[in-house]
């Protein structure tokens, strides 16, 4: 044991130190004074070094607490803005659509389109089939699924009227439903729903053009779902001008107006040269497709609808019910009233969706009597088709099946 005084040895049994005579107290420890100082010292250490770990680590949990509080505040935000921009934003609203894209109406018997041309206006084409379409412009707005149309532009109104009499045109709005994407359902202000859709998501029909001397310009949709074989043939002799020159050669009052005879009496057809590149200068005809002759052609021969002429051949014999049929090469007609008469009994394949006034001002020319049939249906004037042409988009339809037309000779043999 050492002394509590002066550190010195203690012997075992002394009553005193014998070097500062200090008394030996029974509770004095095997320890000294250096070590003592030692311990407290690491003891101090160790707990300032506990005290400093600790400040480090409620300092990083401080640290991360905040910045993960201040992040998610940024996402919020970040959030808010995003959803604020979709409100606000029109590019966000204008993505539902696609710019210059023109949605076409595929509602039965209508024509036309919109397009939104710009983030802010359009232009809409809409009418009935064989009727002038009504033109519309304006400024539109999206919100949500619903565009509102404002509409600035009316070609139902007498605009010269409003001019003359210091008027102005007062805009209103109509409305248009997105469904979904690529199809729009447009509400007119009389509440009649018509539905467009994006046209790259629509295969069209081809279009006719035709040119008629000093009256103007027909166009007629074809359909060739419902006569592929006529439309095919109708297509390749329009677009290599074989009707380019020929005269409507047949009027008939409330019935229709009739041509493409290159003899321009009603005895002429086509020829294989006239289908074809290198074809045979031999005449040619095509299958009626009607109900009559089994094929599935629902068109009726109502007003403006063109139909395919062919010939009767049962006067000269009962049996030749099948030729007759299927007589019918480059001739066709327009109505210009309907006549269920004809229907399942001829081959209609297409209708006039611009210049039916066209086809009445034909109509009304002066007539006189065929001298073959008696029919008063020869125009006094000549009335040319300057042309025929037929857009395709660039499908191609083909040539349709020829078939061998009837050798008259054989009928009297």
């Amino acid at each position: 044991m050492f002394c509590t005084k002066c550190g010195k040895e203690i012997k075992e049994g002394d009553t005193f130190c014998t070097n500062c005579g200090q008394k030996v107290e029974k509770n004095t420890k095997n320890t000294s004074p250096a070590n003592t100082k030692n311990t407290k010292k690491i003891t101090i250490f160790v707990i300032v070094i506990i005290l400093v770990l600790m400040g480090i680590a409620a300092g990083v949990l401080y640290f991360y607490s905040n910045n993960e509080q201040e992040n998610t505040n940024t996402i919020n935000d970040e959030n808010a803005n995003i959803k604020d921009n979709e409100n606000t934003n029109p590019k966000a609203e204008t993505s539902k659509i696609e710019i210059g894209k023109k949605y076409e109406c595929t509602s039965s018997g209508m024509v036309g389109y919109i397009q939104f041309t710009s983030e802010t206006d359009f232009e809409m084409e809409l009418g009935a089939i064989a009727s002038e379409n009504e033109i519309k412009k304006g400024t539109y707005k999206i919100q949500e699924n619903i565009i509102i149309l404002n509409i600035t532009y009316d070609s139902n109104y007498d605009y010269l009227e409003y001019t003359e009499n210091n008027e102005e045109f007062e805009p209103y709005t109509e409305e248009i439903s997105i469904i979904k994407e690529n199809q729009l359902a447009y509400t007119n202000q009389y509440n009649v729903t018509f539905i467009f859709v994006k046209d790259d998501e629509v295969q069209e029909n081809p279009i006719a053009t035709m040119k008629v001397k000093d009256y103007g310009t027909i166009k007629i949709e074809l359909y060739p779902e419902k006569a592929p074989q006529t439309v095919s043939n109708f297509i390749a002799l329009s677009n290599r001008g074989f009707y380019d020159g020929l005269k409507f050669h047949r009027i008939v009052k409330d019935f229709v107006i009739q041509g493409g005879d290159k003899n321009g009496d009603g005895t002429g057809s086509a020829m294989l040269s006239d289908l074809m590149e290198n074809g045979a200068d031999k005449e040619y005809c095509i299958k009626g497709e009607f109900y009559a002759n089994g094929v599935n052609n629902d068109l009726t021969f109502e007003e403006g609808v063109i139909g395919m002429a062919r010939s009767d051949y049962t006067a000269y014999s009962p049996s030749l019910q099948e030729q007759s049929y299927n007589s019918g090469s480059s001739q066709f007609f327009i109505m210009t009233s309907s006549n269920s008469a004809l229907d399942g009994m001829y081959t209609a394949f297409g209708k006039v969706i611009e210049g039916l006034d066209i086809v009445h001002k034909i109509e009304d020319v002066q007539v006189e009597y065929n001298s073959q049939n008696g029919e008063l249906s020869v125009p006094v004037t000549p009335i040319e088709i300057e042309s025929i042409r037929v857009e395709t988009n660039d499908i191609d339809y083909g040539l349709p099946e020829t078939l061998e037309p009837i050798n008259f000779s054989d009928l009297y043999q």
